[in-house]
């Protein structure tokens, strides 16, 4: 929400309308009162006993809606602004990072068919709510593998990940999990920053197991397929746990928009100084077409 202090005039000189239309509308004022009119042919003393006043009307004269809209006009022209112009990432199109674990852990029979199975049927179903993304994937055992690069072909996505199994991979786990882990987050790293894109991004960690101690930049949303949830370790930004249902597909889309709109948030902060206020004033065109409609009226005049 926008703050009120952040609100000025993109073009305040116009501003000076305002005084001027105020003044220009009290001296007409003042000319047209009916002692004024008298002022010179009856003595200043008898002047309020003899001048008989007109009933004063509510409705406004024509001045009145000429003031109105002089006023409004150079408050629509001098620009009022109080937020910047959106980034141009910000329509909600970030880049997402899948991060599979295909160490022979994963192949285990105790959520059937297997944890590979199951991981790759429910990232078929997460996919489908996140086809607007650009998206990466990167497979790893006891080595880490950029498998596809960012795209926006989500059938080539869930292709690749269907075909993915552990014996295809060079090394199976010759490292400790935190340094397995690592490993992958940093070809992650490597491949956002050579992407060229400054759009936020999210990390999903698909893995049956919560590693401690991992040393990384990146903080990602970890998805365990595992029987029993392991204890969250601090470094992750989220853990989502397998669900029998769907529960945990819609968890884990809540936990990657709002990782990519904090990604977004903070990107936005650090742009916001290059970027351009946003005129206010086209809020105020419709009030003024309104206070405008009335000067179309057969009979209307400024004279009047």
């Amino acid at each position: 929400m926008p703050e009120l202090s952040a609100l000025h005039f993109l073009r305040p000189a116009w501003l000076w309308v305002m005084p001027v239309a105020l003044l220009l509308w009290w001296l007409h004022l003042r000319q047209h009162r009916i002692e004024a009119q008298w002022r010179d042919l009856i003595a200043p003393h008898l002047l309020t006993h003899l001048v008989v006043r007109p009933t004063r009307r509510l409705a406004p004269t024509p001045h009145d809606w000429l003031l109105a809209l002089l006023l409004l006009g150079s408050l629509t022209v001098a620009g009022p602004s109080w937020e910047r112009e959106p980034a141009p990432f910000s329509n909600d199109t970030g880049r997402l990072v899948i991060v599979l674990d295909l160490a022979p852990g994963m192949l285990g029979p105790d959520v059937a068919p297997t944890r590979l199975a199951r991981a790759k049927l429910k990232l078929r179903d997460l996919l489908a709510q996140r086809r607007d993304n650009r998206m990466a994937l990167i497979a790893f055992a006891g080595s880490a593998h950029g498998v596809l690069p960012f795209t926006d072909d989500v059938s080539a996505i869930e292709r690749t990940i269907d075909i993915l199994e552990p014996r295809l991979m060079p090394t199976t786990a010759d490292a400790s999990d935190s340094a397995r882990v690592a490993r992958a987050l940093a070809l992650a790293q490597a491949l956002l920053e050579r992407d060229g894109d400054s759009s936020p991004a999210s990390i999903l960690l698909v893995s049956d197991r919560a590693v401690e101690g991992v040393d990384s930049p990146l903080h990602p949303v970890l998805w365990q397929f595992a029987p029993v949830q392991s204890p969250t370790p601090a470094w992750l930004d989220d853990h989502i746990a397998l669900s029998t249902d769907r529960q945990d597909v819609e968890a884990v889309h809540q936990a990657l928009g709002r990782q990519w709109r904090q990604a977004e948030a903070a990107l936005a902060d650090a742009d916001a100084p290059s970027r351009r206020w946003r005129d206010g004033g086209i809020w105020l065109l419709p009030l003024l077409l309104v206070l405008a409609l009335p000067g179309a009226r057969r009979g209307w005049s400024a004279g009047r």
